[in-house]
């Protein structure tokens, strides 16, 4: 998913999937509930009959689960479905689905939309919700206009450099750059967890290892001081919505500093959260403004296609770009 498809930002997105989450963002568990889960299935309903549909950047896939019929989308047992990720697994749900559903699903695992090449018939329709942008959008548009039937239509979701989503995911990406950054709360964590565990396995300290440990454990300490101040800072600016990503890191840095092998634990935690780092880092780089879009649209007409933008909203509050097209077969012919 990430534009570069950097290697370290491809593993942090399979390490998400894999984990079993449906949805990419943490604002985002709910996202498909209310009015844009509706707009996308009665998007989906006004289909006809055996479409072969693709969603692009599928994560572990909500909107295929509508295309196939799933959580209130209509069922359609002619159609076929096929769900591209660059991120190299598959949902778990589909171990719990009907044989049927699941031979009407193409799962694409580990391919990036720019190279896409799907067997079988041409595609009637691709839906996108917050991926098609972290691709090359020209090599990706290219890819796709390329494997379209002529009267093929399209309908994506794209991130809004001013949207929920993004503004949130800076407050949280400068948070993770705090907690994770030199003399932050996960440098301090490292520090003294070679100290506990010197204590849990009963090791003797001399005098310089114990003043050691008391200057680990002082550091530690003072780097929760530093960020309870932060925090207090950051009232009246926003800071609410980094304090969700901040006292989960310091659940689980605290939890793992109390695990019988800290040193690990430790580890391990650190090596989440900056996974999620580099996640965001993505997210906020495929935001798109409004000019941005406005070429984009261009580019789709110039190519054949008419092509129509908005603003999308959930409950008065701006998640990202409603983007729709549809090949002009006689243009294209």
């Amino acid at each position: 998913m990430p534009t570069q498809h950097d290697a370290d930002a491809i593993e942090a997105w399979q390490r998400y999937w894999r984990s079993g989450a449906l949805h990419s963002l943490s604002l985002g568990e709910r996202n498909l509930d209310g009015a844009l889960g509706q707009r996308w299935r009665d998007w989906l309903a006004r289909l006809p009959a055996g479409c072969v549909v693709a969603d692009l950047a599928s994560g572990n896939g909500p909107l295929a689960r509508f295309a196939l019929g799933l959580d209130g989308g209509r069922r359609d047992r002619a159609r076929v479905v096929h769900a591209v990720d660059i991120a190299a697994s598959e949902p778990r749900w589909l171990d719990e689905v009907d044989a049927e559903t699941r031979a009407a699903l193409r799962w694409h695992g580990g391919i990036a939309l720019e190279g896409l090449d799907l067997p079988g018939a041409a595609v009637d329709a691709w839906i996108s919700q917050f991926g098609f942008e972290y691709a090359d959008i020209v090599r990706a548009a290219a890819r796709v206009r390329a494997l379209s039937s002529p009267r093929s239509r399209l309908a994506m979701l794209v991130h809004h450099v001013d949207s929920l989503f993004v503004t949130t995911g800076r407050r949280e990406a400068e948070a993770l750059d705090r907690l994770l950054g030199m003399e932050g709360l996960a440098d301090a964590a490292t520090r003294l967890a070679p100290r506990l565990a010197e204590r849990r396995s009963g090791q003797a300290w001399d005098a310089d290892q114990r003043a050691a440990a008391d200057a680990a454990r002082l550091a530690y300490n003072g780097a929760q001081r530093d960020l309870d101040r932060w925090q207090e800072a950051q009232d009246g600016s926003g800071g609410f919505a980094m304090a969700p990503v901040v006292d989960e890191f310091r659940s689980e840095i605290h939890r793992a500093l109390a695990a019988e092998q800290p040193i690990g634990a430790v580890a391990s935690v650190i090596s989440a959260f900056a996974a999620t780092r580099r996640r965001l880092g993505t997210l906020m780089a495929a935001a798109r403004d409004a000019a941005a879009m406005a070429q984009w649209c261009r580019d789709w007409e110039e190519a054949g296609w008419r092509a129509s933008l908005e603003a999308a909203h959930e409950d008065g509050q701006l998640i990202g770009w409603w983007f729709e097209a549809e090949r002009d077969a006689q243009r294209t012919a």
